[in-house]
């Protein structure tokens, strides 16, 4: 065999080798990452989501894979780091036919050769489905307790044991006489404020502290 040819072999073979251990790194990160060229036509991927194959995507369009409607944002941050040469990113839920909905953090980095000509975008994503699921179901959740706290006429409180914010809503502050605009966000001013309270309804004996 020819010198050129066998090295010509060794290094596809070292590429190979390559990009099978970036394909497994990624896989163990949850990590999607692709090249697509000037067109926007995938080259290469490592682990395509949505129900697709490697095979299937490599030299096809966002818009030819999920319709020019569902591809549309994509192509938009996709031209949007190839016109600006600047790294973008961005959110988006994506579906395949059949295939569940998928939510996808995106960064989008333009491919720019040696003489300043964009040449394709390299990008990277991760799949954040299940967080934002959990997300939406805590909102709901927060939602029907606040719908059965309403319509039980009950108080409530809220407090960030973090910031210390605190939150009372109107029936809560309505029992101290209040509206819940007028009452402190923070949790140290609120506790002072029903101190005062508590002094104006049950005067504390002299001599003795404030527990």
């Amino acid at each position: 065999m020819a010198p050129a040819r066998l090295a010509n072999k060794e290094t596809a073979n070292s590429l190979r080798i390559a990009q099978a251990r970036l394909a497994i790194a990624l896989s163990a990160a949850e990590q999607l990452v692709w090249h697509q060229d000037a067109d926007l036509r995938y080259t290469w991927i490592a682990r395509a989501a949505l129900g697709f194959t490697d095979e299937a995507v490599i030299g096809r369009t966002d818009a030819e894979l999920l319709g020019d409607d569902a591809a549309a944002p994509l192509v938009g941050i996709k031209r949007r780091a190839m016109d600006t040469q600047a790294v973008q990113r961005g959110e988006f839920w994506l579906q395949n036919g059949g295939v569940r909905p998928a939510c996808f953090d995106l960064t989008v980095i333009p491919e720019v050769d040696s003489s300043g000509t964009v040449s394709g975008v390299i990008c990277t994503a991760i799949d954040i489905t299940a967080r934002r699921e959990a997300e939406q179901a805590l909102q709901v959740a927060r939602q029907q307790l606040e719908l059965a706290v309403q319509g039980a006429d009950l108080g409530m409180w809220h407090l960030d044991l973090v910031t210390g914010e605190y939150q009372i809503n109107e029936r809560s502050a309505a029992m101290l006489g209040y509206r819940a605009d007028e009452l402190p966000s923070q949790l140290g001013a609120f506790e002072r404020m029903l101190h005062s309270f508590q002094d104006q309804i049950l005067p504390v004996p002299p001599g003795r502290p404030h527990e």
